[in-house]
């Protein structure tokens, strides 16, 4: 497919309720609909956005769904519906676990990539098990690469997406009040400047499973310019157009190697 000059895309916030797939998906859903109204062609939501963030409630098996579950299929048909590419996060069930995953679906309502957390906190390592692989994938000749929350607190995760061809780096959050706020704002856009890339942040608003998070979902540019923030307290939807003359100064005399990879070993 031939490249198109810009891109349009969207990060999304809003309070999740932890277990509650109904309350989670119909505020998903309304976010995408106001996406598409501003002529967004994706748009990124929270970590296990599909079901919350709850510890006790992931350990009990309450956030896990698989991919025939009623609540994808009815967020896939949302997608279908509005003619929109999204990600998700989810708790996704496995023949041996449960995996912290982003789902890529597609603007006809399929899903086209999966991808699971790699560099998992302390306490998640006993939750779920660690992804070995990343993943691109490509809308109008733009390639996007996703990391979940902690993912890109380590260098070399955004690294080797850029390395494989990444131009967006999509995160999908569940930062809180605290040091992970702050270091959420000198991380984020290290990882543009530092790799010439897009960062695209998303993350939860509210309070729940015991987590108070500190919103302010953003998009960097590839020299590290905060070009978006949401506020910390309101669900939200941002836009941004992505400029291919943006992402092409920025890159200066960096080429990108293995352009068509589309899953990149850690």
């Amino acid at each position: 497919m031939e490249k198109k000059n810009s891109i349009s895309i969207a990060t999304a916030q809003f309070a999740a309720f932890a277990g509650n797939f109904g309350h989670n998906m119909k505020e998903m859903e309304s976010l995408l609909e106001k996406a598409k109204a501003k002529n967004a062609r994706l748009v990124v939501f929270p970590e296990l956005s599909l079901s919350g963030y709850d510890e006790f409630l992931v350990s009990e098996g309450r956030c896990t769904i698989d991919i025939t579950s009623k609540a994808l299929n009815y967020f896939k048909n949302s997608c279908k519906k509005y003619e929109i590419y999204a990600v998700i996060g989810v708790c996704l069930q496995k023949n041996y676990g449960f995996s912290n995953s982003a789902l890529v679906i597609n603007n006809e309502g399929e899903i086209i990539g999966i991808y699971n957390k790699h560099y998992l906190d302390s306490y998640e390592k006993e939750l779920f098990i660690s992804g070995d692989s990343g993943f691109l994938f490509e809308i109008e000749g733009w390639k996007f690469s996703l990391a979940i929350s902690s993912d890109a607190f380590y260098p070399e995760h955004a690294k080797t997406m850029a390395k494989g061809g990444a131009e967006v780096y999509l995160i999908l959050g569940s930062f809180i009040n605290g040091g992970l706020n702050h270091r959420r704002s000198l991380e984020f856009p290290a990882r543009a400047l530092e790799n010439e890339i897009y960062v695209v942040v998303s993350n939860y608003i509210g309070s729940h499973g015991d987590m108070d998070f500190c919103g302010r979902s953003s998009i960097y540019a590839p020299n590290g310019d905060l070009l978006f923030e949401a506020t910390a307290d309101q669900k939200e939807i941002i836009v941004s157009l992505l400029e291919e003359r943006e992402f092409i100064k920025q890159k200066g005399s960096v080429q990108n190697v293995e352009e068509q990879m589309e899953v990149i070993k850690f």
